[in-house]
């Protein structure tokens, strides 16, 4: 399974790359929604976790725009600040959403799910 994790928090990053790798997941890693978008038109994704809050694009907008770039990749939304999510808009449009911090089981469920 190929994941695309965009976080701009380097530590949250990483640790979410360690995770997906140690589920045999392959995880490409990129810190802003636009690099995001550009390693879709590169590639494919079986999943992309992203988290709402990054410089440039962001929030809905950045959903709206992996949904464009993607076609149907599930989306899971990682947040911190679950204020910032449109319920009405956000929970539609994503496969899930977790809080951070996250523990190993929730991402374990997700890729699970998605198999």
């Amino acid at each position: 399974m190929k994941v695309l994790v965009i976080e701009d928090a380097p530590e949250i990053r990483d640790i979410l790359s360690e995770m997906l790798s140690m589920f045999g997941a392959e995880a490409v890693s990129v810190a802003t929604g636009e690099e995001g978008i550009s390693a879709l038109s590169k590639d494919s994704f079986d999943v992309i976790f992203t988290d709402l809050r990054l410089p440039g694009i962001k929030g809905t907008e950045l959903v709206i725009e992996l949904e464009k770039a993607a076609g149907g990749t599930p989306i899971v939304v990682i947040t911190g600040s679950p204020q910032d999510l449109n319920e009405n808009e956000i929970r539609d449009r994503v496969f899930r959403i977790i809080r951070k911090p996250f523990p190993l089981s929730e991402i374990s469920r997700v890729l699970q799910a998605l198999r």
